[in-house]
């Protein structure tokens, strides 16, 4: 039997006494923290469960589309075994289950999940592979994200970089769906920062899922991270991909066609010092309409994003925020009129540290922006990620091992108060920094604009180029054929299944046919990727 008074006086005090600046709770925030550390109370061996009614009828809760319904977190370690292995929480209509994996299935950082509209789950990642909702790995999902990271993380750990991975269907009916995944570096002064985004493709048929395609680059350039959001047309997909130590973006549109280049920016702060090599966070807004990018050294900017051309436009910095912890993160509230900005700033009192949460409101912000909001949060409390959780609750994880998330109530309040509730949600595992990087899987279409019909979705400020390949499977000389005639000059890159890239060469659209001398390269399936700063087209090719 669950002891409730003794639950009810422990969550209480425990939760609110120590709260920020909050003198009356009132009930909704009550009853969500009450019922949420029911889960560290409800075990039954290897799975938990209780009702979430009560959660769901005080709140209106993101979790109803169930898209997001499932995440993953903890992993592995022997000398924790009682703490420290992975689980399968899952958020649904009516209860929530947490289950315990009996696999070498690992979560430090990174993690995304696929899940249909009923909440049942379809497709993961931990960066190091592809799983299906049986915890096995997909047909060719293995060995995502090769490289020195992988083998360093891969499988103890997970990968290891925190919003590295989205699953994006192309389709209302999720038949085929896009696995975004950013590969890493281990650099000794920056520690484990992002390099190349790369997608894989799964298809379902029946009750078949396969990889298809996998470690496919989209950038041949070193990037901060990328960011997606819902087209105009409230099917395809905006990716905003950030070059490091500039302030150039890439923006590409997913279209069942595939994903193609639209257009590349240069805006705001040139981002051009060596201290802005260490990245924080890029990501839109939940109404996909502002777009933030954040870097330890190199401060904060915002920039309005047009949902139908894809442009970025006004570019406000904030070039204070930063922190010498190393990291920084930043997330948008429900809303989208407010961004929390988590550590950025250490105060040590005497091997105890406290850190500031900062409430940016969007509506009040000029060409520089201002004011902030500063709250400390209490001793000893350091939560490294932040992430939105329903339509009014930010959720955030420490930056230690601990069994427990923080919670920030009434995320969309604009008074000079952040109710945080330290240790609010107890876990039955040790979580590092797993969060999951969900898109705005349920942002519709801009309705009556010149967007929201499908039929004119192809068009592009691009100049429309696609190349044919021939002959496919190849033996010794693969052709390139250019679709019409142009001077346009353009890169192309082929790369193994492995990401490694194997030949490089460029291009003139003016000449017919090029022919291509793979004669060298070992039987197997290669990805050939041909761009300039204007378009871009994957095919992919089997060598006999």
């Amino acid at each position: 039997m669950i002891r409730v008074k003794s639950i009810f006086a422990l969550g209480f005090i425990n939760k609110w006494s120590i709260s920020q600046r909050i003198t009356k709770p009132d009930t909704e925030v009550f009853c969500r923290i009450f019922i949420l550390n029911l889960l560290h109370h409800c075990k039954q061996a290897s799975i938990m469960r209780f009702s979430l009614l009560l959660f769901l009828l005080v709140s209106n809760s993101i979790w109803g589309q169930n898209t997001r319904a499932n995440w993953f977190l903890g992993f592995n370690e022997k000398y924790y075994e009682d703490q420290r292995h992975p689980m399968l929480m899952n958020l649904s209509r009516t209860d929530t289950v947490f289950t315990a994996i009996d696999r070498d299935i690992n979560f430090e950082s990174t993690m995304a999940t696929l899940s249909d509209t009923s909440g049942r789950l379809i497709a993961f990642t931990n960066g190091c592979a592809i799983y299906g909702p049986d915890f096995e790995v997909l047909d060719n999902g293995d060995r995502i994200n090769p490289g020195a990271v992988y083998d360093l993380s891969c499988p103890q750990y997970g990968y290891l970089l925190p919003d590295a991975a989205m699953f994006l269907p192309v389709s209302s009916q999720v038949q085929q769906f896009y696995l975004l995944h950013l590969t890493a570096s281990d650099d000794l002064s920056f520690r484990i920062q992002s390099e190349r985004l790369l997608y894989s493709v799964i298809e379902r048929n029946g009750n078949s899922t396969k990889v298809t395609e996998k470690n496919i680059p989209i950038s041949n350039f070193p990037v901060e991270g990328f960011a997606v959001t819902k087209h105009g047309n409230g099917r395809d997909w905006w990716i905003v991909v950030a070059e490091r130590r500039t302030n150039t973006y890439h923006i590409y549109l997913l279209q069942p066609e595939g994903i193609r280049l639209v257009k590349v920016q240069s805006l705001g702060p040139p981002m051009s010092d060596i201290s802005c090599a260490f990245s924080g966070n890029i990501l839109f807004s939940p109404d996909g309409t502002t777009l933030a990018r954040s870097t330890v050294h190199c401060g904060l900017v915002i920039l309005d994003f047009d949902r139908c051309s894809g442009r970025l436009s006004k570019a406000r910095y904030l070039p204070e925020i930063y922190t010498d912890y190393k990291h920084i993160d930043v997330a948008f509230s429900p809303d989208s009129k407010s961004l929390f900005i988590l550590n950025p700033g250490l105060v040590v009192y005497i091997r105890l540290y406290q850190r500031l949460l900062f409430r940016l409101d969007l509506n009040k912000i000029g060409t520089n922006i201002s004011p902030l909001h500063q709250q400390y949060l209490p001793l000893g409390v350091a939560p490294e990620r932040i992430s939105i959780l329903d339509d009014s609750t930010m959720i955030l994880t420490e930056t230690n091992s601990k069994p427990v998330f923080h919670l920030i109530t009434d995320a969309n309040n604009k008074t000079d108060t952040i109710f945080f509730h330290p240790n609010a949600v107890k876990l039955p595992v040790l979580n590092m920094r797993t969060l999951p990087y969900f898109p705005n899987y349920a942002l519709g279409p801009l309705e009556n604009s010149f967007c929201d019909s499908l039929t004119g979705t192809f068009s592009s400020p691009s100049i429309s180029m696609q190349w044919r390949i021939s002959p496919n499977p190849v033996l010794d000389h693969l052709t390139l054929h250019p679709s019409v005639n142009s001077s346009e000059k353009y890169h192309v890159e082929i790369y193994n299944t492995e990401g490694k890239k194997v030949l490089a060469f460029d291009i003139y659209a003016s000449v017919p046919t090029t022919p291509v001398d793979v004669q060298a390269l070992p039987s197997g399936t290669y990805i050939i990727h041909i761009f300039n700063i204007n378009n871009s087209v994957h095919h992919t090719f089997l060598k006999l």
